[in-house]
Order: C-alpha cells, then structure tokens, then sequence
C-alpha cells in the first residue's frame, strides 16, 4: 500500500540529477506559471498594433502612452525634465554614431502607431566669431569729464560671453575664449556683433542669444537677443547699456553630448548616464543637453550596458561588474566590485525591483544593493547554460518575474521564466514560444510586449485564451515495490490530462473530468513513479494511491 500527493509545485533545475531533485522540484515545467506553488496558467500573445516596420529592433512606450519603434537597435528614456512640455523622449544608438538624440511630442506622433521618430542631436554649440568695437554714449553720465584726460579711476574692464539656446530652452557653453579685456571710460559702451549660427548645424532651430559680461568675477547675465535674420541665422549687434546685470551664467562648464555615445539610460530619475568605450559620462540633473566634462570618468574594463535602480547604476563590462550610487551625477563614484560575470548580450539586460538582471556566459546575474550574485548556480551547470545562446538572449519583466527569449541550435527558440529572490528554491519554467525581434517590459504596469509576426503583442495579454501548460514531478520513490492504481487531480477547472509514469515508462494517461478519484489501468508494481499533468486551468494538487480508500482519505 502506498499513497503519493504534491500540494507545491515548481520549476525545473536542469544542473540536478532526477532523483535530487526536492519533493515539489520538476522534471518538465514548460507553459507553467508558478507563483503561489500551484500550477496556474500563462495566456497568449495578443496583437495590439502592426508594425510599421520590416523589423523592429526597438519599441518603446513613452510616459505620455506613444508608442515609438526603430529599425535599429537603441537605448530609449523617458525625459528627466519635469512637466516637459515638449513630451519628449531620448536616446542613443548602439550604432554609436552621434550623441544623445530626442524627439519631441510634434516629431514624434506622425502617420499611425508606432511611430517612425524624427530625431534631432540633443544639445546647442558653443559659439564663435564675436568682434566688438566701442560707441561712444550720446548722454554720459552727469558730472563725469568726456577729456581724454579723465583719470584712470573711472575706467572699467569688461569681459563677455555669449551662448546659444535653441527652441527647446536649451542653453549651450558659452564662447571657448571670452570676448575683453576691453577697457572703458563711462561716455563708452560696447557694440557686440554677435555670432551666427553655424553652419550645417542639425539640431533644433537656434532662435536666442544670450549675452553675459564679467568685470573679473562671474558672468552675469545682461540680454537674450533674438535673430534678426531667420533665413541667413545671424542675430545681429548689440550694443552694452545695461547698468545692473542679472543672474550668473549657468553653463559655463556645460558640453553638449559627445558622440559615439551608448546605452543611455536613468539614475533617480532626474539624470541620464551614457557610456563611450570604458568611460561613464553623466548629465546635469534634470538637463539633458548638459553634459559637464568633470562628470566623466573612466573604468578599467570596455562597457557593455548599463541599468540602474534607485539611485544605484551598474555597469556591465566585458570583465568585472561595477557599481556606484549617487542622487547628484558629481557625487556618483563607480566602484569595481570584482565580480567576474561579462555581460553576454545587452538585451537581457533588465533593471527591475531591487536590482539589475542579466545574462551571463556562465549563467544568469543578479545585481542588487548587496552586490552582484548568480541566481541560476545549483540550477544549471556552464555547460548547459551555454547551450542556450546567452549572446542571444532578450529579456522583460513580467510582474516580479524575469522572462529571457532564447535562439540557439542546440535548444531551438524558446523562453525561461525565473524569480530573482526565489530562483534557488524555485527552479525555472520553460515557455514554448517563438524568438521575438524586439522586447519592452512596461514596468509600472508589470505588462510585457514582444514584435512578433510584424505585430506588437502584448504577452499574458487579459483577453488571449490560456496556454495549455505540462508539468512532471520528480521521481517517487516508494518504500518498496507496488502498484499505484489511482490518481486524483484538485483543479479550478477540468478537463485536464494526467500521466503516470512507473520506472520511467509511461503506464497510463487519463483525461480527468472532476476532482473524483479515477482508476489506473496497468497498475503492476513500481518502485519509482512519476506524475504528470497538462492543462489549461490553475492545477492544486495531485495525488496517487494503490487503493481508492487512500486517495480518498488524502
């Protein structure tokens, strides 16, 4: 006599020999979604919209709800400046040609959804070419001598600067070299020819020019100058009569986005990281066209992505990860954590709750704020783990899951399902599905969308049907050889399908219509037997038994 029931079901760990595995642990999990320890049900893909393009690389929705795609493979952000206006969205091509580019809600919203993005360079230019001669004031000040004899006493120094801003609000850096010393008695000013814009300049329009002056402290600012020539973009002269200067320059040290410039991406939320080989470039808070270059620093590894989670980023090297923490980019210091784990494909990088995920040659990383550790060790070996192609890998987020589409020749195209804090215990869930071209988890909404057949779809979509799931239990080992004759299966639903399996050998397979105890036919004896189910309802618990009074009384 003997009696078998499995009330906790979950994943598979292929590094285990079958008769290691726990009591709960499976042979096959595929289709399977465990997370309360019964085996519930993943839905199907659900088309939201086609795709405009042969093939996406990209997608992204915006925090305004548009959806954008490329053809080519980028690192899309949200906007870090609040109440944007613009609604504009940033990023940078893997490619790593140009900088930072952005579009903005007009040049990013024509023809239908997704959206082809018209993109400019992010950031204005320094100026060049200003000349100044000096006027003389038709009404000096009253008392003041105009003979060239006037003692030095009411001379003055001036210096000056001017910058650019373009449609955006965007201020540039200001001349390389300023504009003085020029020395002046107070029946002169000074006349600024001021630069034009230069040319073959991409970006957005240049439409300002604004005029700083310094008598050998700060610049403070004196006029915001428009074009007076729209067509030819020159903004004219101007001529110094302000007594009182205003606010200091803001960007003197500012520097638009370098090029060649990759995986841009958010720390805190109000400040965008990028890298260029193996240094790490850091924008202003909240600026996206200020890049200072005292906010750069170098690591001893090339970079391969970047991801960050709170106020932590991460970089993913070709050698070691590194980490650094920072809610100001001039206080973020990148520390070498030693941890040799390379990134193997920057499309599995995933920045999710608590940490940064990732594939790996050896297996799949963990990034959190205790360090970087590997969540599948004891669940594959290197060897297995390579067999799925870690340099394909592209990964989402679903809820608290992490879900990683694999192709490889070896294992064909598929999907594994892992929960970073539970992986160890919980095992991994295999999903029959085709490798997407493009993947962007919806974080906030914990929704998953893939490019598949031209087509953005949206993954365990609400109204797609239930995916028919197969799960098989570890060997059961009995005390000594005998018969299991009966199965019961606790569903929410049925039909299901249930499989035994004795001494490895398939012995029956029964289409279970209710919670009833069913019998078993060609029940000989066993040592070591296996349960299998298949459905497409929520699975509770499963039991065997060699009488219909035991299965009962489970």
């Amino acid at each position: 006599m003997a009696v078998v029931r499995l009330d906790l079901f979950t994943g598979e760990k292929p590094a285990r020999h079958p008769d290691k595995l726990g009591q709960s642990d499976a042979q096959v999990a595929r289709n399977t979604r465990l997370l309360s320890g019964a085996l519930d049900v993943w839905r199907g893909l659900e088309p939201l919209m086609s795709s405009n393009l042969l093939a996406s690389a990209t997608i992204f929705r915006t925090q305004y709800g548009r959806w954008l795609e490329w053809s080519e493979r980028v690192a899309p952000a949200n906007t870090i400046v609040p109440n944007d206006q613009w609604e504009r969205v940033y990023f940078t091509r893997d490619a790593g040609d140009g900088g930072v580019r952005a579009a903005d809600r007009d040049s990013a919203t024509s023809g239908t959804q997704p959206h082809q993005v018209t993109h400019y360079p992010v950031g204005t230019p320094s100026p060049s070419g200003v000349t100044w001669e000096k006027v003389e004031v038709e009404d000096p000040v009253e008392g003041e001598d105009e003979d060239d004899g006037l003692a030095t006493e009411f001379e003055r120094t001036y210096f000056y600067t001017v910058t650019f801003v373009n449609d955006w609000g965007e201020e540039g850096p200001p001349l390389p070299e300023p504009v003085g010393p020029i020395e002046i008695f107070p029946w002169e000013a000074v006349k600024l020819d001021l630069p034009s814009i230069p040319s073959g300049y991409e970006g957005r329009p240049i439409n300002e020019c604004r005029i700083y002056r310094s008598s050998g402290g700060e610049y403070l600012f004196l006029a915001q100058v428009g074009l007076s020539n729209e067509e030819e973009g020159e903004f004219g002269a101007w001529t110094d009569d302000v007594e009182w200067p205003q606010e200091p320059l803001p960007s003197q040290d500012w520097e638009p986005p370098p090029d060649g410039l990759r995986g841009l991406t958010v720390v805190g939320g109000n400040y965008f990281v990028a890298y260029r080989r193996n240094e790490i470039l850091c924008s202003e808070t909240g600026l996206p066209h200020a890049w200072p270059i005292d906010y750069r620093q170098p690591i001893d590894y090339e970079i391969k992505a970047l991801a960050s989670f709170g106020s932590t980023l991460v970089a993913l090297t070709t050698g070691t990860v590194y980490m650094g923490q920072g809610s100001h980019p001039s206080a973020i210091a990148m520390a070498d954590t030693t941890f040799q784990a390379p990134c193997a494909s920057e499309d599995s990088v995933v920045a999710m709750a608590g940490g940064v995920m990732y594939a790996a040659p050896d297996g799949l990383c963990f990034v959190t704020a205790q360090g970087p550790r590997f969540v599948t060790d004891g669940l594959f070996t290197r060897d297995e783990w390579q067999q799925y192609n870690p340099p394909s890998m592209k990964a989402g987020t679903w809820g608290q899951l992490y879900i990683v589409f694999y192709q490889s020749g070896q294992k064909g195209e598929g999907a594994m399902v892992f929960d970073p804090a539970r992986a160890a215990e919980w095992g991994v869930s295999f999903l029959d599905v085709d490798y997407p071209s493009a993947v962007f988890a919806h974080q906030e909404e914990g929704r998953l969308y893939i490019v598949e057949d031209s087509a953005i779809q949206e993954w365990h979509a609400e109204s797609a049907p239930a995916v028919p799931y197969r799960w098989r239990s570890r060997p059961l080992t009995l005390p000594r050889p005998s018969p299991l004759n009966v199965v019961r299966v606790w569903a929410d639903d049925y039909p299901v399908i249930a499989r035994i399996y004795r001494d490895g050998t398939l012995q029956a397979e029964i289409p279970v219509e209710s919670e009833r105890p069913q019998r078993v036919t060609g029940g000989a004896l066993g040592r070591e037997y296996a349960i299998e189910v298949e459905g497409n309802t929520p699975v509770y618990s499963l039991a065997m038994a060699t009488t219909m009074a035991e299965v009962q009384q489970t």
